[in-house]
Order: structure tokens, then sequence, then C-alpha cells
């Protein structure tokens, strides 16, 4: 009995770390928005890791959404929400990189 249970157990696990088509696309878009904003998206509408995400939401809302949106699009439809969602993530943990680097807890090349 405790064998069975054991594989019954380990089939769960197994089958929770599989990814479901959406989770495999949100995961391609996101990759495709960062590259894109390492190279493809005008220093108007670059990310200022200085500021908070907040101070620059007119930015981010009026301009660089809709510029990703368009330039994504051939691609994927991500929402505004999406959008924002994986912007506040990618800004949060460069912006946290940026200071600990500059507080010299993190070494340059970290």
């Amino acid at each position: 009995m405790k064998k069975k249970q054991y594989l019954n157990d380990l089939k769960k696990r197994l089958k929770s770390k599989e990814r479901s088509p959406d989770e495999a696309n949100d995961i391609a878009a996101r990759s495709k928005m960062k590259h894109i904003l390492k190279g493809q998206i005008p220093n108007e509408y670059a990310l200022d890791y200085d500021k908070t995400f907040i101070e620059q939401a007119d930015k981010i809302y009026k301009k660089l959404i809709s510029e990703l949106k368009k330039l994504m699009s051939e691609y994927y439809n991500p929402s505004v929400t999406q959008l924002s969602n994986w912007l506040r993530s990618i800004h949060k943990h460069k912006r946290n990189r940026i200071r600990k680097q500059q507080s010299g807890q993190l070494d340059k090349d970290d």
C-alpha cells in the first residue's frame, strides 16, 4: 500500500511541474518582451532605474506598453495588465540589483 501511495504522490508532483500551453506561451512572450526591451525600444521609452515604477507610470502606460504591444503583435497578444506586471517585475529586479551594487552588497560582476 505504501509503495502505491508513493507512486501516486510522485505522479501528482510530476504532473504539477508540467507546464500548460498557456504557461509556456506566457513564458515565451515574456522572454520576447525582454529581448525587445534590450535592443528594439528607443531610448525615450527606456525605464529609468533611478526612479520607481510608479514615478514612471505615465510614460509606461502611454508610450512603452503601446510600443511593446505593437512590436509583439505578430507573435503574441499580451494584455496591458500582463505587460504591466512583467515590466514591474523586471524593473523591480534590475533596480534592486543596481542598488545592491551601489551599496557594495553585490559585486559588479554578479
